[in-house]
């Protein structure tokens, strides 16, 4: 091969963004273009599609890529005709090679970049790829560009797609400790050929089994239980659980599956193999950045916003990937008990969201904020129309939108902090507690925005009379559909 390359002059030398793993057969092609000038300079890039974050998703897992392989083939009419230059480096992003190619040629140049630190893969040939032993697949990349001299191209810029699914189990239970829970797919590849970017093998894996290791701790709901690889064709697939507890499994039919794809299962893990045990499946891009669609629901990191389009799918992930941190926070669409129950887990000092509007959410009667940090406003949704005891009990929060509250029990604000108006906007009241503005301490004076109908019944009824308050309660009467600046409001230190 070295004679060979004698007449090509490739010449391949490390960028600023790898450290270069030298090969001493290469030294030879390791040199200047020739003496007559025949060879074409050409720059050689690649980066990974999700670069610099490109991790996996689950967050006990942070995996990076370490390495990339590079593989120039001379190619004539589609057909391989030898590999004339292969290189390694050692990389967590990209690289950059300099290259002297021959014009008179066709080049292809095959992309792999993985995670080396356990040697899953078997990358001695790029155009077939294969996983080594009985080893399960890590995080793994790759892309192929071609050249010919007569585009006169002087750069080469290849992104690397991930060729591996990744699938990320979820629990909306508590799973208890020693646990071990699997996840069969039917079917999974053990090869895979860079120069058509698909899986390859004349025998696919059947059952492939991937369990988590004995859990040492509890899951709680709206956790990930764990998250795994596989070279899967792009596909839907009746996969299975099973549980170490259990003999029984739970089929979880038409799965989708796709390479450089995130599949999410989510359901009742702890019950895995009773009967009418409901597990759903989203697929979603693995990406980081920007919006994020899936059929349950869509997040935006930059306009900090989440819709969810059914109950249950809240989770901690989906609230960290809104990037609401200093920001304002908008969650829209279907909630249920489940969902504000990991929205109350995640609102606290450490996710500092600033302002949290929950305006257009349906299907959701009350709310728990006990405890939450949100300090300038939350804004509730107007199917909540119940505001039961110790809703806000000890919650950091300036301003408290609830426009369809008529049910308002006793010690509702028990302990707030930092309070200053809250928004009290319904027609009409069902029943208010003669208690419910009990437990506020700190405050000299309180707002209460009120709607202008309940003026007459409001002054007229004693079990409106708050009481076991410390602030005076200031009542206003305002068409919040009207008003068009906030209200200046007294408070004290």
């Amino acid at each position: 091969m070295i004679t060979k390359m004698k007449t090509m002059r490739i010449l391949c030398m490390l960028g600023i963004m790898a450290i270069l793993v030298s090969c001493n057969q290469n030294e030879e092609v390791l040199q200047s273009e020739t003496t007559d000038g025949t060879l074409q300079p050409v720059t050689i890039t690649a980066v990974l599609e999700n670069a610099p974050n490109t991790r996996t998703v689950s967050g006990t897992d942070d995996n990076v890529v370490s390495r990339c392989v590079m593989e120039i083939f001379k190619v004539s009419a589609g057909e391989f005709l030898a590999s004339v230059y292969r290189q390694e480096v050692t990389t967590d992003n990209g690289f950059s090679f300099s290259a002297y190619l021959d014009p008179a040629e066709t080049y292809k140049i095959l992309f792999w970049a993985d995670d080396d630190s356990g040697q899953a893969w078997d990358t001695s040939d790029l155009s077939k790829v294969s996983l080594q032993g009985n080893n399960q697949p890590s995080i793994a990349y790759a892309a192929n560009a071609e050249w010919t001299g007569s585009d006169n191209k002087t750069s080469i810029d290849a992104t690397l797609k991930s060729v591996v699914a990744k699938v990320t189990l979820k629990t909306t239970t508590e799973v208890a400790e020693s646990s071990t829970i699997s996840v069969t797919i039917p079917t999974t590849y053990t090869g895979y050929d860079v120069s058509t970017l698909a899986v390859i093998g004349d025998k696919a894996k059947t059952n492939d089994k991937y369990s988590s290791i004995p859990l040492r701790n509890r899951v709680t709901a709206g956790n990930e239980v764990f998250s795994f690889y596989t070279l899967v064709k792009d596909e839907t697939q009746d996969i299975t659980l099973s549980t170490s507890n259990s003999m029984s499994i739970t089929l979880v039919s038409n799965v989708p599956l796709k390479s450089n794809m995130h599949t999410t299962l989510i359901g009742d893990v702890e019950n895995i193999g009773k009967e009418n045990l409901s597990i759903s499946a989203s697929i979603s891009k693995n990406q980081w950045e920007g919006s994020d669609v899936t059929d349950n629901y869509t997040v935006n990191s930059v306009s900090h916003t989440i819709e969810l389009k059914k109950e249950g799918v809240l989770t901690a992930e989906l609230l960290t990937k809104a990037k609401a941190y200093e920001n304002t926070l908008t969650i829209s669409g279907l909630m249920n008990d489940s969902d504000m129950g990991i929205l109350k887990s995640f609102l606290n000092a450490t996710n500092r969201v600033l302002n949290l509007d929950m305006s257009n959410v349906t299907g959701l009667e009350k709310v728990d904020f006990a405890g939450c940090y949100c300090p300038n406003e939350i804004k509730l949704p107007i199917c909540v129309t119940t505001l039961k005891e110790g809703s806000f009990k000890g919650c950091t929060c300036s301003n408290i939108y609830a426009p369809g509250a008529i049910t308002i029990e006793k010690g509702v604000f028990e302990g707030i902090k930092g309070v200053y108006c809250i928004y009290l906007t319904a027609e009409k009241f069902t029943s208010v507690d003669e208690y419910c503005f009990s437990g506020i301490s700190g405050l000299s004076w309180l707002d209460v925005i009120l709607n202008p109908s309940q003026k007459n019944n409001v002054t007229n009824n004693n079990e409106w009379t708050p009481v076991g308050s410390s602030p005076i309660i200031n009542l206003y009467y305002i068409d919040m559909s009207l008003a068009r600046k906030q209200i200046v409001i007294r408070y004290d230190e």
